[in-house]
């Protein structure tokens, strides 16, 4: 047997070196494809820059090399050194960590998949320890002999600041008035799946690692075992449309109740484990377990109960401070004061930024500092995530044992969740299908379960293999929950009767265009704002906008060519009038501008300027996107003529979408200029960046021109609505480029696409 177990073991390291190899081998090949791409897409891959090339090669290797021949000089371990290899680290694990999510994402799967995995990869037991000559003797991620954790202090340190912000912002977004709307149907899915998961889980570890089931290891890992990370289910439940469902409200209901109750087990569970190392586990310290138990779950509920009667006095006096960024860093640190407070109380960090979330989730400044905290949550959370993959000895986790208990914990944790979340909504006029959909909904374990394994890790009560096991666990249930969730929400009724959902009445406002819609919801902001009303954005499909004011809670969905409100009855006239009021102002200012602009002479003074030498025409313009005779014997016409050039070579996904944007531009002025130019443009969600056709009529067209020609040249724009990009500017200087008759007879002599192409590509260059 030991010498199988040897064999075992070397081939293990074997399969490790090889995977290590073949990661770098990817690695190269990646970067290399990535620059031979850029090269050939730039002006860096021409025959030109070729000529030229090794010098700026040996440019870039020394630039490269300077600073590893300046840290070879000094080895030492001097505070300095430490903190440069912790910015090289920081900088590494961002870029790691945004690749991985993005990539993920793209696969349908949650960012934090590819966070996680992207740590594994970089940790120790990988491609960190691997000799980096001249920078890095050891790895950039060395592993760290004789501690609890394989990573270095200061990493851990950092990535402990990010575990705190999560769990603080988690606070922040609980609903609380959720909770109490949906509490019978929380209340029941919340505590079978936080019971019956705890149970099962640590039945599972006791029964594998042979260990009574009062055991600090057993009882951890069936406090990560509880854990539910609702927001993966949310997703697949809002693109299915489902999260105003009964299964999908309750699933909601269910997660606040799972989260409270799971910070309160792993209270407990953290005091016992610190007595049980203590003082063993005698039958004699009965009592003092007891009190150690009633002291966690006191400190808890006694900081939450205070929290939550003073939580509008605290919004207060945060209120004080005025400034939105001064509010949100005053309440992290309200965060890191009360999770110092815990730790030191024998609970978890974790616990009590948990509750000052919770506390401030009750004032309308919740959103307002869940937003402005966003940028520190992307820079933190994600050094967490990655930071929690680095802990993981993937020697540990390939072994056979490992893999097959991981696999056996993950089972029972996806049945502990079915089985504790779904059979008790039976008793809420539930049947079968919506059970399932219920307890498959809560089983995703996400951040709270790493958060409390690397707890585990950290503190000495977990070692490899059970903190391996845990993040399997974790990976696999947040892949499979949502393949299967988006299998079983159909059409079909999960729930014999409907749960209200409380007294929330829509309002809708529908607009002509959707220039109108972002200009009156801009200014219907501004109104919220001196009103009083804390504002927080999402950028989702659309815009969102909650306008939050002590108990009174609106929503605006602005959408393409609509508003819709959703609030309380009892705001409802408040919002109408919000709205009317800045419908007549708006009214108002249009009757201002007919006085003031005149389009004839304005268009004039668009035909008159110099040419834009900085823009690249080749970016956006290519030789199939362009015709020298159009067919087309109206304006309409053309236009979609020009449109369909573009959907034809794959530049534009919905024509019809395309064609509309442009045709509300051009009702609303012409763009036909003068000299028998047209420059017909508009933005829509249909393309992912700016594209351009462009048109030769020999015969002309009536296009209301600035000088009454009919236009025979039209360059036709579309540019995305979203992203920010050079529309005006391609504009501005195509109108340049064309501004005398001149230069148009120039354009019209043309016989080929070429010519055409080579008159708006060259013609820089011959004016410089």
């Amino acid at each position: 047997m030991k010498l199988i177990s040897c064999y075992s073991g070397c081939f293990i390291v074997q399969i490790t070196t090889e995977l290590r190899l073949l990661i770098i081998r990817l690695l190269c090949t990646g970067v290399s494809s990535i620059f031979s791409t850029l090269l050939q897409k730039s002006d860096f891959g021409t025959e030109k820059y070729m000529k030229k090339n090794r010098s700026l090669n040996r440019l870039v290797w020394l630039v490269l090399m300077f600073p590893a021949i300046a840290m070879a000089s000094d080895g030492s371990e001097s505070l300095v050194y430490k903190m440069s290899t912790l910015v090289f680290q920081l900088s590494v694990i961002l870029f790691a960590a945004r690749f991985g999510g993005i990539l993920f994402k793209k696969m349908k799967f949650p960012s934090v998949l590819g966070e996680l995995i992207a740590g594994i990869i970089l940790g120790p037991s990988l491609l960190g320890s691997i000799p980096i000559p001249f920078l890095f003797e050891n790895g950039l991620f060395p592993q760290v002999e004789g501690a609890l954790i394989p990573v270095q202090p200061e990493l851990y340190a950092i990535s402990t600041i990010g575990s705190i912000v999560l769990l603080f912002l988690v606070g922040l977004e609980t609903d609380l008035k959720l909770l109490v709307q949906f509490s019978v149907a929380g209340v029941v899915v919340g505590i079978g799946g936080v019971v019956f998961s705890f149970i099962i889980g640590a039945f599972t570890t006791s029964w594998w690692l042979n260990l009574p089931f009062s055991d600090p290891q057993v009882l951890l890992m069936g406090v990560i075992s509880t854990a539910t990370s609702v927001g993966i289910t949310i997703r697949v439940l809002s693109e299915r449309k489902k999260v105003g469902s009964p299964e999908g409200m309750t699933i909601l209901a269910g997660a606040v109740v799972d989260d409270i109750l799971g910070i309160i087990l792993l209270s407990v569970v953290l005091g016992v484990a610190t007595l049980s190392r203590k003082a063993g586990q005698q039958s004699s310290q009965l009592f003092e377990v007891g009190m150690l138990i009633f002291r966690a779950v006191g400190v808890w509920l006694g900081f939450t109960t205070v929290g939550l009667l003073l939580s509008h006095k605290i919004g207060s006096f945060l209120k004080i401070f005025k400034n939105i960024g001064t509010i949100s860093a005053l309440a992290l640190g309200l965060a890191l004061l009360l999770s110092g407070i815990f730790e030191r109380a024998g609970l978890a960090m974790i616990i009590g930024a948990y509750v000052m979330g919770l506390t401030l989730s009750r004032t309308d400044l919740a959103n307002v500092i869940g937003n402005a905290l966003h940028p520190v949550h992307e820079f933190f959370v994600p050094v967490f995530f990655v930071v929690m993959g680095m802990l993981v000895n993937i020697k540990e986790v390939i072994s056979p044992s490992v893999l097959t208990f991981g696999l056996i914990f993950t089972v029972s944790a996806v049945a502990a969740k079915i089985i504790g979340c779904g059979i008790p909504t039976f008793g809420l006029k539930f049947n079968f299908l919506g059970a399932f959909r219920i307890g498959v909904g809560m089983v995703p374990r996400g951040e709270v379960a790493l958060i409390v394994a690397g707890i585990g890790l950290s503190s000495g009560f977990l070692d490899q293999q059970l903190f391996g096991a845990a993040i399997l666990m974790t990976l696999i249930t947040t892949i499979v929950a949502p393949l299967i969730l988006n299998v079983i929400l159909t059409d079909k009724k999960g729930s014999l009767k409907e749960l209200e959902k409380g007294e929330l009445v829509e309002t809708n406002y529908d607009m002509a265009s959707p220039y109108m819609v972002e200009l009156l919801s801009e200014r219907i902001v501004q109104s919220f704002m001196s009103e009083g009303y804390y504002v927080n954005t999402i950028e989702d499909e659309f815009k969102i906008y909650h306008f939050r004011r002590e108990k009174t809670a609106i929503t605006l969905f602005v959408e393409q060519k609509k508003l819709r409100f959703e609030n309380n009855s009892t705001d409802t006239i408040f919002v109408k009038y919000i709205v009317y009021e800045n419908l007549v102002r708006l009214n108002d200012m249009i009757n201002e501008i007919k006085d003031l602009v005149k389009p004839d002479e304005l268009k004039q003074e668009l035909s008159e300027g110099e040419i834009s030498t900085d823009f690249d025409v080749k970016k956006v313009l290519s030789k199939d996107c362009i015709s020298i005779d159009l067919k087309s014997n109206t304006k309409n016409e053309v236009i979609k003529e020009l449109i369909y050039i573009l959907h034809k070579n794959g530049k534009i996904s919905d024509p019809d979408a395309a064609l509309q944007a442009v045709m509300e531009r051009e009702n609303s002025l012409s763009t036909g200029l003068q000299n028998g130019i047209a420059l017909p443009h508009g933005k829509t969600d249909s393309v992912e960046k700016l594209v351009v056709s462009v048109g030769i009529h020999r015969k002309g067209i009536e296009f209301q021109s600035l000088d009454g020609r009919s236009a025979r040249i039209f360059i036709c724009a579309v540019s995305p609505k979203k992203i920010t990009g050079p529309h005006i500017r391609f504009i501005a200087h195509v109108g340049a480029l064309l501004n005398t008759q001149e230069k148009v007879n120039d354009l019209l002599k043309s016989s080929t696409k070429e010519e055409v192409y080579r008159f708006f590509t060259d013609r820089i260059k011959k004016t410089v």
